[in-house]
């Protein structure tokens, strides 16, 4: 017998639960069961089996396992056979007879009555579950999976573990090189947890079994049809569901708990590592950008910028009317944009490349659709995990043509950027989705998509001058991460004497200039947020609004 049945056999783990509260009331069944895996887990020190892809098909036991994915898709709530009672129809009746045996199907829809037993049709309880659709985390980093391997037993595919290193490491980079869009395998999960559990297009850790199922009928017999219905059962075609007792969502690749870096006991520390951290990310992206200090530090505030407030469904982050701070960084060449690429791999949890050609913009599917025949959402580009960061390269565009999906594309990144929203397809209508993406767009001329990203010119002679090895070592990657995750998710405030100065700011400014706006002076608010929280304060001081007020006037300058 197993010292740890709800890992080794979960399944039989359940029965016995079920066997123990058979006079418990049926609307409790799923509570009491997600309690007691949850509650067995946190008292135990197992490293349980994690999948990232689809190494499950080259699984074949039924144990307590985690897939850790992006709900990709919800389908339909459907029922399913909480638990039903069964009689033997051959044994005796007597007092040591168990006529009444109580069973659950929790975790196991092939569940078979064998002929001896007659279900009791007065004793059949349903419950409602999920059905939703989990792929691989797009665009994510390898270095993610591999922070979870002291955690966890990651399980990866023969054909993902043979291939070479560089080959691996691309493969994880959502890029649109083919102008196709990007193909994601997704995994059917049933999920027994609440509605308000889970988000669509948020990354969740899944705990739960997996089960091969045989397919649908229609298939069955298509499938026997076709080999002159020859076949054994053993060899009719299935498919891998997974039944996930609950999910526990993923807030950050680098932290496991974000309230151990940003509550108040923990927010010295970490104003601390923000400072000491971010002398090491300005010299790098100075470096990169060939000595450009103003193009690095606005490149710096755009990675740890986010979408904090909404108004009217308007996001409030950095940029006048718009969302994150967008960046449009003009005069780079294809080697910047390298550079940059493979700087923010490496410290970036979700990262899209998208090459934006013609041809790119005509073949592309950005926007994600849904097939109202079969139900099914097809992911797009731009379906992403909150967080994610999205390079637009214009450097390779070149003279032609778009056609109508073209335009459609131009357009769709034209609404990111501007609103932070994605309208995906559903044929006779279109759904908003708000998003939280930073984007960050490189040409050497002024970007074809137009918006009120930041615009910022670097220096004609601006060339990378890192060597093209590894641009940072693996200490200090982790230590950008870090520095990264805690300025996006640090609290912060205006105390009452600062918010005066900017008061004053904001009438000096009229009164110099009629065509200063609201606008601009939300742009130098954020601007000093951002300051601020770079900087490791978690309140705006003198000090941040100066140096907000030289990079508002030096970006002005350098996008003349």
């Amino acid at each position: 017998m197993s010292d740890q049945p709800w890992i080794d056999a979960p399944f039989d783990y359940v029965q016995s639960l079920n066997a123990n509260y058979s006079h418990e009331n049926p609307k409790n069944l799923l509570k009491i069961f997600a309690d007691s895996f949850k509650h067995r887990l946190l008292g135990s020190n197992s490293k349980l089996d994690l999948f990232c892809n689809d190494a499950y098909l080259e699984q074949s036991n039924s144990k307590l396992c985690v897939v850790r994915g992006m709900l990709q898709d919800f389908g339909e709530s459907e029922l399913f056979v909480l638990n039903y009672k069964t009689s033997n129809n051959t044994a005796k009746i007597g007092p040591n007879n168990n006529v009444n045996q109580s069973s659950t199907a929790f975790l196991k829809d092939s569940t078979i009555i064998t002929e001896e037993l007659v279900l009791d049709q007065e004793n059949v309880n349903y419950a409602d579950r999920l059905s939703l659709k989990v792929t691989p985390v797009p665009g994510e980093g390898s270095w993610v999976v591999d922070n979870l391997r002291s955690k966890f037993n990651v399980k990866e595919s023969s054909s993902l573990s043979s291939e070479s290193e560089e080959g691996s490491k691309s493969a994880k980079l959502r890029r649109c090189d083919d102008g196709s869009g990007v193909i994601m395998k997704g995994l059917d999960v049933k999920f027994y947890g609440e509605d308000s559990d889970v988000v669509l297009n948020s990354v969740y850790l899944f705990y739960g079994v997996f089960e091969k199922v045989t397919v649908n009928n229609n298939a069955v017999d298509e499938f026997l049809m076709e080999h002159d219905k020859q076949a054994s059962a053993s060899s009719l075609p299935s498919n891998f569901i997974f039944h996930a007792i609950f999910a526990q969502p993923v807030l950050s690749a680098v932290v496991d708990n974000i309230l151990t870096v940003t509550s108040e006991d923990t927010i010295d520390q970490s104003c601390a590592v923000l400072r000491e951290t971010r002398p090491l990310l300005m010299s790098v992206l100075t470096e990169l950008f060939g000595g450009d200090s103003t193009t690095a530090e606005w490149t710096l505030l755009h990675l740890i910028s986010s979408v904090y407030k909404r108004a009217d469904t308007m996001p409030i982050a950095l940029m006048v009317s718009s969302g994150n701070l967008t960046l449009n960084i003009t005069n780079s060449s294809r080697d910047v944009v390298k550079k940059l690429t493979q700087l923010l791999q490496s410290i970036l949890p979700n990262l899209v490349y998208f090459p934006m050609t013609v041809e790119s913009l005509n073949k592309s599917k950005l926007i994600p659709h849904k097939d109202v025949e079969t139900g099914v959402l097809h992911t797009g580009v731009l379906q992403l995990p909150p967080g994610s960061s999205v390079i637009i390269d214009e450097t390779c565009m070149e003279p032609g043509t778009l056609d109508e999906s073209g335009l459609a594309n131009l357009a769709a990144l034209t609404t990111l950027i501007q609103n932070q929203k994605v309208y995906y397809d559903f044929k006779f209508q279109n759904v908003e989705l708000l998003t939280n993406y930073n984007v960050i767009i490189m040409s050497s001329t002024s970007s074809l998509v137009k918006s009120s990203a930041l615009r910022l010119k670097m220096k004609p002679t601006a060339e990378p001058s890192m060597p093209r090895c590894a641009i940072v070592s693996i200490e200090q990657a982790y230590a950008l991460r870090k520095y990264l995750t805690i300025a996006k998710f640090l609290q912060y405030e205006v105390p009452l004497e600062m918010s005066e100065i900017a008061q004053k700011h904001f009438v000096q400014s009229r009164q110099e200039n009629k065509q200063y706006s609201a606008d601009d002076f939300h742009h130098m608010l954020n601007t000093a947020r951002l300051v601020s929280l770079s900087k490791g304060c978690s309140k705006l001081n003198e000090e941040c609004w100066q140096k907000a007020k030289q990079l508002v006037n030096a970006q002005m300058e350098q996008s003349k």
